[in-house]
């Protein structure tokens, strides 16, 4: 059978929309929580606490795509990432 004839369950949609809602709800949870402990305990304004949250997101984007294809040729006992062998 050819795999990309195969079609995915309308149950199998379902179970993999409830387990990615639910991981956008407890991020999202944690990102409010976040934000409140910028303004509350750092006393930040919340312009600044959500512009220290972009910024780190926009650095991310751009550190993850360069810094990522090095980890692979990493060479340590305790590092999952072994997708090449070497």
């Amino acid at each position: 059978m050819n795999l990309l004839s195969q079609k995915v369950s309308m149950a199998e949609k379902i179970g993999y929309s409830l387990g990615d809602c639910s991981a956008n709800l407890v991020f999202q949870m944690m990102m409010i929580y976040q934000t409140k402990f910028y303004t509350d305990v750092f006393g930040l304004e919340g312009a600044v606490a959500g512009s220290v949250m972009l910024i780190a997101r926009i650095v991310d984007a751009f550190v993850d795509p360069t810094v990522g294809p090095d980890m692979v040729f990493i060479r340590h006992r305790q590092c999952p990432l072994r997708s090449h062998p070497h």
